[in-house]
């Protein structure tokens, strides 16, 4: 179903993944309405960006009363979360919302909270035999047992953030004298937000869903081929290849929380065993959807189309072999034999994510603006 001259709202429209989304859906003629904390956020700049609300201080309560204030008299616009914190909080006001307006299928409150918190998602994987490296949090306690080889975690060991994005605050760990260093650097979080895992050779996967009431309807499943500085973080460059053991592990976890919409969930796989390991679910959209409707899923399409309640007969199928690079990775990646001539030569548009650039450009020229004035601003202090 065609999208064209439906206007999308974004609630909590921070950081970068509201411009994924908007150019995911953008050319289908959507308008969009992003509602932010962040006034200088490049996403206001898109050619698809009707109307740009910032406010620093709002809250639920207040963005609430903001949807209502701007919703028009003609047809119902769609809601459409792109960050964690949106999507939390349209589930959590979806009565009140759908009064209004058009949502897509979300999951509950209390499976977005799970999901979003590591532990908590080991804990509940650990109760229904789903395959997780074995994690202990971060306390003085756990550091003495391991200096002590009295604990399950052998080092080298990751410590990671129970809830931050990103990869960050991972860190992997040699020693326990480099270990007991962090954890003091950690401070009072240390204990509270932090935990630790055998630390593994392995290889990044990840499984890109779209479900309703615990069904994945479809999905695209990518490896990592490139990583960036913090190897933890998004890869620079993957590829789509299917990996039937996590489709199967991904597949039982989801119908345990009658997932409802999309969802990332994570894996590494072992490069010793081939053994996956799931490590967590990112509960909102995620930095390569772009690519991933290049090769023929669109998640946030889905989305909208869902919450119009559009009936769906062919559901999209995965291509496999497929290799996408953010452009900051393209220097890197055509060092590599393997992927050179199917970056620059077969598909350079598509693989390297410039095809969303060029059809929207302004807010990277809105983001060098801000870089060049930031350094100006240092070099005159």
């Amino acid at each position: 179903m065609k999208l064209k001259d439906t206007t999308v709202i974004i609630p909590y429209a921070d950081g970068r993944l509201p411009l994924d989304v908007i150019r995911c859906l953008g050319y289908e003629g959507v308008e969009f309405i992003l509602i932010s904390r962040e006034p200088k956020n490049s996403a206001q700049k898109s050619r698809y960006c009707k109307q740009f609300i910032c406010s620093e201080t709002i809250d639920d309560a207040s963005l609430i009363a903001l949807l209502f204030q701007i919703k028009n008299t003609g047809s119902k616009e769609i809601i459409l979360p792109a960050t964690t914190e949106g999507f939390l909080f349209a589930s959590k006001n979806r009565a009140l919302l759908s009064e209004r307006f058009d949502l897509p299928p979300l999951a509950t409150p209390e499976n977005l909270v799970t999901a979003s918190d590591k532990w908590k998602l080991f804990d509940l994987a650990i109760q229904n035999d789903l395959p997780v490296l074995p994690s202990e949090s971060l306390t003085q306690s756990t550091i003495a047992d391991i200096r002590n080889n009295k604990s399950n975690i052998t080092l080298p060991a990751l410590v990671k953030s129970r809830a931050k994005e990103g990869g960050a605050g991972f860190r992997k760990v040699d020693t326990v004298e480099e270990l007991s260093d962090y954890y003091e650097q950690l401070g009072e979080k240390a204990e509270s937000d932090y935990f630790i895992q055998p630390y593994v050779d392995s290889k990044d996967h990840s499984l890109s869903v779209y479900c309703e009431d615990g069904e994945i309807k479809c999905h695209m499943l990518w490896k990592a081929v490139l990583s960036g500085k913090n190897p933890y973080a998004i890869p620079l460059s993957i590829q789509f290849t299917q990996h039937e053991e996590v489709l199967k592990i991904g597949n039982k976890l989801l119908k345990l929380m009658n997932w409802q919409g999309v969802c990332d969930v994570d894996f590494i796989v072992d490069n010793q065993t081939g053994k996956p390991w799931l490590l967590e679910i990112n509960a909102r959209f995620w930095g390569n959807i772009g690519a991933m409707a290049a090769e023929g899923i669109n998640f946030p399409l889905l989305m909208c189309n869902a919450a119009q309640s559009s009936q769906i007969e062919d559901w999209p199928i995965q291509k496999d072999g497929t290799l996408f690079c953010y452009p900051r990775g393209i220097a890197k990646l055509i060092k590599d034999p393997e992927h050179r001539f199917f970056t620059l030569i077969k598909k350079p548009l598509k693989t390297t994510g410039l095809i969303g650039i060029l059809r929207d450009p302004f807010p990277e020229f809105y983001r060098v603006y801000l870089r060049y004035k930031e350094i100006l601003t240092r070099s005159q202090k």
